[in-house]
């Protein structure tokens, strides 16, 4: 089984935990305040582009980029909600898709010199968060978490600054996009985390994680 094989099976069979249901509850809850505080709803956009769930990502990120937690995961599945009637809930799929980022960052961290981990990290929970959240099966998660790797960047540098949210804004739409293209019969690498010049080979050689989501799957 390889790294990508071990997190599209978790990612379509996992079961959050009711802690882990609660924290994502808050957090889609804080979301939404602070939201409704800078007057700000899912229906904005990116200032260059028109009202699509790509540009409601990047604006709700961007928004959020303050907020505890992953927000780049929140403002994803948040901006994606009205796509998916009768799938999952948000607070399952923020909870899949934070496990997920927490596992990528961790991995990261012992090799992944000069990059921005939570933005990689974060790209990745997010758009599992929302392939998750749409429902799609083990082909579908497989490609999007394959978009999502060939597209995660960021700078460590920029972390902190206003560079730093546009990078998280970004993340958030890749996710977006990922989502999007898969259901329109994009694919990807069989192995974009773990191959040989898959995610870890490139941003972190030598490392070798175990894939441990922290959750018993079914």
């Amino acid at each position: 089984m390889t790294l990508t094989d071990a997190m599209v099976e978790f990612v379509v069979t996992a079961r959050p935990p009711e802690a882990a249901l609660r924290q994502a509850d808050a957090r889609l809850d804080s979301l939404d305040t602070a939201l409704r505080r800078g007057g700000t709803t899912v229906e904005d956009a990116h200032p260059g582009g028109p009202p699509t769930a790509m540009n409601r990502a990047w604006r709700i990120a961007l928004g959020a980029t303050d907020a505890d937690g992953w927000p780049v995961i929140d403002a994803t599945v948040v901006a994606l909600q009205q796509h998916s009637p009768g799938g999952r809930d948000a607070a399952d799929a923020v909870a899949v898709g934070t496990a997920v980022a927490e596992w990528t960052s961790n991995a990261l961290a012992t090799g992944a010199d000069g990059w921005s981990i939570r933005g990689i990290a974060g790209a990745i929970g997010a758009g599992v968060a929302a392939a998750r959240l749409l429902g799609l099966d083990a082909a579908g998660v497989r490609n999007v978490v394959g978009l999502c790797a060939t597209q995660a960047a960021g700078l460590r540098a920029a972390e902190g600054s206003e560079a730093g949210a546009v990078q998280s804004a970004k993340a958030a739409a890749d996710a977006v996009e990922a989502v999007t293209l898969v259901r329109h019969g994009f694919t990807s690498s069989a192995d974009g985390l773990g191959g040989r010049r898959g995610l870890f080979a490139l941003l972190a050689p030598g490392v070798t994680p175990r894939p441990d989501f922290g959750w018993t799957q079914t």
